[in-house]
């Protein structure tokens, strides 16, 4: 019985053998693609990752870092390693940062970047001409590096925050700690300190406030910089995600003798709730005095001590500073209603040019001010080509954005109430814009098109 079943399964395999080898070989190819999945994440953790961010980040990336080569001198390894990134998304990647978390000890003998390192997070920034990582481009990193460990392992690597690479380690930005160097210190009247924040991880890069307990003795900066305004002492905390930090100041008195002192700006138009911060110019620049802050006419414009003026109806009023009890400068401020395109008249006229062909025409602008109150400033958008040259517009041609041309019209030039200001230039046209037009004398002739002769406004801005 036994003999009969085994002719019958010879039989059997020899009818269908076609098949049994397509099913063998099958397995066999889908064996070895899973083997070469195990092998591929086997050889990542020794050194090479492929990790794709997915939808968890701002930009889309693929980064993978490779041990190019190694050496052993006097107890320690040398790396040779390259990271490369590539950026899968629509726009560039401008101003990086790469934070990438390694051995405790790690140190950088070599790398085409700024960098700074602190218990092995090291954080590179780029140079000059490697900046930006372009779409659809990939960017290589090469670097040295140095440690005791006889193996070569990052834990974790980011890209402006988007980890691509991650193997158990942590990059985690969130502030643990933070402190001020120097955490106390002491100059004269006029001088100034810089801060430095100390941050925990150092690649936090969340906003810090600064404050002054007195801006009376000392005042502070946004960029930590801290001035000495009169004798006494004062506390500069600094505040990030909830954690702060202090520095104590001492003033002591300056030798220097204030001579003068002056306001930026001396005058300023401003509308109705609008705010300003002048600015107290001393002579010489390192005299110290603390600076009193007066306005003529507060229902007009009213003034803080920190000298941030307020528009608080139409009028003039005139803002005093006052140093050492005598010593003043003043600024003018103009109070008026805010300004819309609708209190302007604004037209063009073709004064020469483009009627019988040619690639160069001359235009005047002509600006009515429908209001009773001068304008100082009005841009001016054009939606136009940004290859068009521009000649002879008295500088107000002053960017060009994509297709569009901005002129700032009246900045040194007011409009005057209820007046017309003009002014007049050439715009000469490539060859690409023209098209041909009819020559009643016979011959071919090239005109400018008539949708480019309209001058279209895309937006009229006022300050």
């Amino acid at each position: 019985m036994n003999r009969l079943k085994w002719r019958r399964f010879k039989q059997k395999v020899h009818d269908h053998k076609i098949k049994y080898l397509i099913v063998a070989l099958f397995v066999f190819v889908f064996m070895l693609s899973s083997g070469y999945a195990l092998l591929q994440t086997t050889l990542s953790i020794g050194g090479r990752a492929t990790i794709d961010n997915g939808n968890q980040c701002d930009i889309s990336i693929v980064g993978d870092y490779q041990v190019n080569n190694s050496w052993n001198t006097n107890g320690l390894y040398y790396y040779d390693v390259t990271i490369s990134i590539e950026n899968r998304g629509e726009e560039d990647i401008v101003n990086w940062e790469l934070v990438i978390d390694g051995p405790s000890d790690v140190d950088i003998n070599w790398i085409n970047a700024t960098y700074t390192i602190d218990s092995g997070i090291i954080v590179a920034t780029p140079l000059s001409y490697n900046n930006t990582i372009e779409a659809g481009d990939t960017f290589s990193l090469s670097f040295n590096v140095s440690t005791v460990e006889d193996e070569l392992i990052f834990n974790a690597m980011s890209l402006d925050g988007c980890v691509f690479y991650g193997n158990g380690g942590s990059l985690d930005s969130t502030l643990t700690a933070l402190d001020i160097t120097p955490n106390s210190f002491s100059i004269a009247a006029g001088e100034v300190e810089i801060l430095t924040p100390i941050r925990t991880p150092v690649f936090n890069k969340s906003q810090i406030t600064w404050t002054s307990s007195n801006t009376s003795v000392a005042t502070v900066s946004n960029d930590g910089t801290v001035t000495g305004v009169s004798v006494g002492q004062a506390t500069i905390t600094a505040t990030c995600e909830g954690i702060s930090a202090t520095s104590t100041i001492t003033v002591t008195e300056s030798t220097v003798i204030l001579e003068s002192i002056s306001i930026t700006p001396s005058s300023y138009r401003m509308t109705v709730s609008e705010e300003v911060t002048l600015q107290v110019n001393r002579t010489p620049s390192n005299a110290a005095a603390a600076v009193v802050w007066s306005s003529s006419d507060p229902t007009v414009a009213s003034v803080d001590q920190n000298g941030r003026v307020t528009g608080v109806s139409v009028g003039q009023a005139t803002i005093t500073a006052t140093a050492n009890g005598n010593i003043t400068a003043t600024c003018s401020i103009k109070v008026a209603n805010a300004i819309s395109s609708s209190d302007v008249n604004i037209t063009h006229e073709l004064i020469g040019g483009g009627y019988m062909g040619g690639d160069t025409v001359q235009f005047r602008i002509d600006i009515e001010n429908l209001t009773d109150e001068d304008i100082p400033y009005i841009k001016i958008t054009y939606d136009l080509p940004d290859d068009l040259t521009w000649s002879n517009w008295q500088s107000h041609i002053v960017s060009f954005n994509g297709n569009v041309h901005e002129m700032i019209v009246a900045q040194n030039n007011v409009i005057p109430a209820n007046g017309t200001y003009s002014i007049s230039g050439s715009v000469t046209y490539p060859e690409k814009y023209l098209e041909d037009g009819f020559n009643p004398w016979g011959g071919a002739v090239k005109v400018i098109p008539q949708q480019y002769l309209d001058f279209p406004i895309d937006s009229i801005e006022f300050e």
